[in-house]
């Protein structure tokens, strides 16, 4: 037996229904139903017909009311699915209803077709008949141990059952672990040598009960009798992934247990309490080893940073959606879009090269302990100010990390690109930083949800990067970074320059534009009387004295300066500036 319960999905304590499932029947779930169905009434966000749930074998088959499929969201692991299976203990969301199906205990029900030699149990019940001896303690004790370490083997877990239950058990002449899928019985581990009754292990996979039978050599037994077995026991347990079939412990023996002569137990209840919690051991090792590798390949799609916490605080926690102030980076791979659109016919390939650059941007950004907020194609976003490690953290220290990854990942840039036959050859990376207040966390809606940040700081650092391209500069900076930087105390303020008043497309105002310049030991770097050459250039450009800031910006030009060209082109054809001229750039393409 079984039941399903309803309740708060944010009060968990609040019971809001408990409905006894019948098995093999399809009951229609919504608030609209009839009485005697799944109905919901208390939940607005739950459709008059939301889904139909139906009982079989131990699982509850859930399945989205195919008339209004659409709008039927129901949450299973995390995501929205149309059609799953739960096991006990397992559960699903709708609305504000967190729905979970629950075991109903009972006493042992013999089966009207069987014979007095067989018994059906619970393992709640055989919990209830333990009187171990010291033998059975220690055999739960030691599997108990194996749940300490961080991982089990759980091929050698299994070995070790059948093993101990041989020990313990000492008319078992063969132990097993079985895996069941469909009407096919395979042995994952065994000991001993005598054939399995296949339809026994069936029924009590069927039935979800124990099993326990004794051979009398009668006509008409429940189950046929296999190699001279005089008795076996089968302990069935459901798996968490239904694809895998469910497991069950197997135990027979050649020789009737001692006893009364006229018993028709195939074991003593003690004996029959340790298969059952051993069984129960065995579930939760495959439970915890099911949900380790779901939480493994899960891994790759929070960062890092948010990896590290979950496994010191609690997820409600850390997926906090907060108003912060952070740095944020968009960094982008340039030249490869005509490489790409070359290669339309062929895409894997790019896409291998592709990866090749992210994969430098994504090992930049976190290694400064920032989170990927996105990928856009050839692109990533990362970000720093979100999730809070505890306090002490100011603005100023995520701009530098931000910073710090920026000029990591220019210099590792650089050095792929000098790799002629290398799959970043001829390619370069444009960088954009910002830093302001955002929405970061978990954002998105009830159908989909991801870690990202939100606000004009997230929109200015993406027209930053873009704006790389007209001045030829590899990393751009506003102009709240370029102080939080300098407030931060790092030598990297010390290799930032004001390249000019620049007003983007779309913007009413302009905003100072700083770049992060290469540092001292690289071939791109300005020497500092450079540097002082282009500031005199600057001021000259933005004062009207363009005949002197031509002067000045020339000569750097030459030595490959890209904001020296930038600013030379846009007084290209002027003698002078416009009478209207307020000393900025205004832009008219991104």
């Amino acid at each position: 037996m079984a039941s399903l319960v309803a309740r708060d999905l944010k009060q968990r304590h609040v019971v809001r229904h408990r409905w006894s499932l019948v098995e093999g029947i399809d009951l229609p779930l919504g608030r609209k139903v009839a009485a005697d169905q799944i109905q919901t009434e208390w939940d607005e966000h739950i459709a008059d017909f939301h889904a139909v749930v139906r009982f079989e074998q131990g699982r509850l088959h859930v399945a989205r009311h195919t008339d209004t499929a659409a709008r039927n969201v129901i949450f299973y692991n995390g995501a929205d699915q149309g059609q799953f299976s739960v096991v006990t203990g397992e559960g699903f969301v709708i609305g504000s209803t967190i729905f979970q199906l629950e075991a109903v205990s009972s006493e042992p029900t013999p089966d009207t077709a069987s014979s007095s030699r067989t018994q059906f149990f619970t393992a709640a019940h055989l919990r209830t008949q333990l009187s171990p001896a010291d033998e059975h303690l220690d055999v739960v004790n030691t599997l108990l141990k194996q749940l300490a370490g961080r991982q089990t083997d759980i091929d050698a877990f299994e070995h070790q059952i059948v093993q101990s239950l041989r020990r313990v058990v000492r008319r078992a002449d063969f132990a097993a672990v079985l895996q069941i899928r469909g009407p096919e019985v395979k042995s994952r581990a065994a000991a001993g040598d005598l054939p399995i009754c296949q339809p026994l292990v069936l029924d009590a996979c069927r039935r979800q009960m124990l099993v326990a039978h004794r051979w009398g050599g009668k006509p008409g037994e429940l189950y046929p009798n296999v190699g001279g077995a005089a008795w076996a026991v089968c302990a069935p347990i459901i798996c968490s992934v239904e694809t895998d079939g469910d497991y069950a412990i197997y135990l027979s023996g050649a020789k009737a247990p001692i006893g009364k002569p006229r018993d028709p137990r195939a074991l003593p209840d003690d004996q029959l309490s340790l298969v059952a919690i051993v069984a129960d051991i065995l579930q939760s090792v495959r439970t915890f080893h099911d949900l380790s590798h779901c939480h493994s390949s899960m891994q790759e799609f929070f960062p890092k940073p948010i990896r590290d916490l979950l496994l010191q605080r609690r997820p409600d926690d850390v997926f906090e959606t907060a108003e912060v102030p952070a740095a944020i980076m968009f960094c982008d791979l340039r030249g490869f879009s005509r490489f790409t659109a070359q290669q339309a016919g062929d895409l894997l390939p790019a896409w291998e090269r592709i990866k090749q650059a992210l994969t430098l941007m994504t090992e930049a950004i976190t290694s400064q302990a920032g989170c990927i907020g996105d990928f856009q194609g050839d692109a990533a976003m990362g970000f720093w100010g979100w999730p809070r490690r505890g306090g002490g953290e100011r603005l100023a220290d995520d701009v530098r990390a931000a910073c710090q990854a920026a000029d990591t990942l220019r210099e590792r840039f650089y050095q792929r690109s000098r790799e002629k036959s290398g799959p970043l050859a001829s390619f370069a990376c444009g960088i954009g930083i910002a830093a302001g207040p955002v929405v970061a966390g978990m954002l998105g809606t009830h159908d989909q949800r991801k870690i990202g940040v939100f606000g004009p700081a997230v929109n200015l650092a993406a027209r930053l990067e873009s704006m790389t391209k007209q001045l030829g500069a590899s990393i751009l900076l506003d102009e709240q970074a370029m102080e939080a930087l300098e407030a931060s105390g790092s030598e990297l303020a010390s290799r930032v320059r004001l390249l000019a008043s620049i007003q983007p497309v779309g913007l009413d105002s302009p905003l100072p534009v700083y770049e992060l310049m290469a540092p001292s030991h690289t071939r791109e770097a300005l020497t500092p009387q450079l540097v002082r050459l282009y500031e005199v250039g600057r001021q000259a450009f933005e004062s009207g004295n363009w005949p002197e800031a031509r002067e000045a910006l020339r000569r750097l030009a030459l030595s490959g300066d890209g904001p020296s060209s930038f600013l030379l082109g846009h007084m290209e054809g002027l003698r002078s500036p416009p009478k209207d001229w307020a000393g900025r750039v205004v832009l008219t393409s991104k």
